[in-house]
């Protein structure tokens, strides 16, 4: 199959606006004049790009001499503000998407706001690979690239109506391998369809939006593509199924969240993807034990006949282990509640097992072996001291590399601890520029200049936090704070620390000890 070379060449062109009269006007348009002489013009269109209620304009140029597509270079003019040129070699082609664009042309998607412009590009569709797309977004008088990825879109739309717009779609085709008769369904590969919310300068993903998404129009069974996880593509064109996919939920903590965020409205099928997830394997993971032991009884409370009816029609669950996890609950539970609730369904020997167990439960001497188990558990201190401090925060040795999107341009970074030649730091490692940012190793950044002191540290994804004020000598107060990316979290064990979070084009300190 012909490989395709994909060239992105980006270049800025600005110059300076302050200009004071007509003639000083004409003098800085000749400044930013761009030579198209050498250039096949396709076509153009004139737009107000950036709500100056002056026409901008946007060419289309260069036809592919020897591949499909319908041009391979687009120049965009702010006038009198900025410039750029983009040039893929593989060819952008035409956009259909189902919501309005606002410009009659074909060859790019405008969406426009009070705040800022974005133009969307598509690259021609091949058979291997999902098309090109790619992102432009200009505020006020700049032109920033903010996407240029295989991406095949299904649909644009403001999902949760914030005024921003989420780009739907799949980063991958599925692959189908077999089929079901007895479903008439072809069983291929898992591939969540993603969810991303556009900002003026940047596309992140939404893993809220994006899991909703799948639970509603696809299946949900985590947020990367599988080839393991077999899912039933129905001929008919319904929803969607997973098929046999039991090993897939064994210790899955997003079945957990998803029973915890939708307890007062669970169905059958929740029910019976949460059943899933207990393994022996499990145990070793003590987070995730004592939270599917808790939520167990909770559900087992306020939806007994979902839970019998899970155990009763499907073999793969465990059902030895539930009811031993029933036997030695983690929690208080209200005996007197749970057997009015269970003696309304009908009687079967899964209920009757169930209900064996919780007398084993209620017995003292079963609640005095929990309690010792209780009190001789290891607590993780660290763990403890970020759970209490933050919503969403995880607990990283500091040998360990993170992962995240910290400067919130869409793609992944890395942070590193170094701790060498008696000086430390952290390096944030630039997925999209490959570029380094270094912080302490004996340089000021806010008033520390190593990191020697840290015994711990992790990742928070939460948007707010606090951040405590001092003057030279004493604290004067504290402050909300919003993290517009995910942020690392550094501490000393009983004396506290902060955060390091991006903000405003660089990494910033907050302050979060006495």
């Amino acid at each position: 199959m012909k490989l395709y070379c994909i060239i992105l060449a980006l270049f800025l062109i600005s110059c300076n606006s302050n200009s004071r009269n007509t003639e000083s006007s004409k003098s800085t348009q000749k400044k930013i004049k761009y030579d198209l002489s050498k250039d096949q013009i396709i076509d153009l269109i004139t737009f107000d790009l950036n709500n100056d209620s002056i026409s901008d304009t946007i060419y289309f140029l260069n036809q592919p001499k020897n591949d499909p597509g319908r041009f391979t270079k687009l120049f965009v003019s702010v006038t009198n503000k900025d410039t750029l040129s983009l040039t893929n070699i593989e060819a952008w082609d035409t956009v259909n998407f189902n919501s309005a664009n606002h410009t009659n042309s074909n060859l790019i998607y405008i969406n426009k706001n009070a705040n800022s412009t974005h133009l969307i590009l598509c690259g021609f569709q091949y058979s291997c690979c999902p098309k090109k797309l790619t992102i432009i977004g200009i505020t006020k008088n700049k032109i920033n690239p903010i996407y240029h990825k295989d991406f095949d879109v299904s649909d644009i739309v403001d999902i949760n109506k914030d005024g921003n717009i989420e780009i739907i779609g799949r980063n991958s085709f599925v692959s189908f391998y077999d089929f079901d008769k007895k479903s008439n369904s072809e069983i291929g590969t898992y591939v969540p369809i993603e969810v991303y919310s556009l900002f003026p300068n940047k596309l992140l993903i939404s893993y809220e939006l994006t899991k909703k998404y799948n639970q509603d129009n696809y299946v949900f069974a985590g947020f990367e593509y599988s080839e393991t996880i077999k899912v039933g593509y129905p001929k008919k064109r319904e929803q969607a199924f997973l098929i046999n996919n039991s090993d897939s939920y064994r210790c899955n903590f997003d079945f957990l969240k998803l029973v915890a965020d939708n307890f007062n409205t669970l169905n059958y099928k929740q029910v019976h993807d949460f059943l899933l997830t207990f393994d022996e394997k499990c145990k070793n993971n003590v987070e995730f034990s004592e939270w599917s032991s808790e939520l167990l009884i909770n559900t087992l409370n306020k939806y007994p006949d979902l839970v019998i009816q899970s155990i009763q029609t499907d073999s793969n669950i465990n059902a030895a282990l539930i009811y031993n996890n029933i036997e030695s609950p983690i929690i208080d539970i209200n005996f007197n509640e749970i057997y009015i609730n269970l003696n309304k369904i009908e009687d079967s020997d899964v209920k009757n097992k169930i209900l064996k167990r919780l007398k084993i439960a209620e017995t003292p001497n079963n609640k005095i072996v929990q309690k010792q188990i209780e009190i001789e558990k290891p607590i993780n201190f660290q763990e403890q001291t970020l759970d209490s401090e933050f919503e969403n925060a995880t607990l990283y040795s500091l040998t360990d590399t993170i992962e995240a999107d910290f400067n919130g341009d869409g793609n992944i970074d890395k942070a590193i601890f170094i701790k060498k030649g008696g000086t430390s730091g952290i390096i944030f490692k630039h997925g999209f520029t490959n570029t380094e940012t270094k912080i302490g190793f004996g340089q000021p950044f806010s008033h520390l200049t190593e990191f020697n002191w840290v015994d711990f540290w992790g990742l928070v994804n939460d948007s707010t936090s606090y951040e405590i004020i001092f003057n030279e000598t004493d604290i004067i107060g504290d402050t909300i704070v919003r993290l517009e990316n995910p942020s690392i979290v550094v501490q000393k064990e009983e004396v506290g620390g902060g955060l390091i979070t991006f903000q405003k084009g660089k990494y910033k300190w907050i302050h979060q000890s006495d």
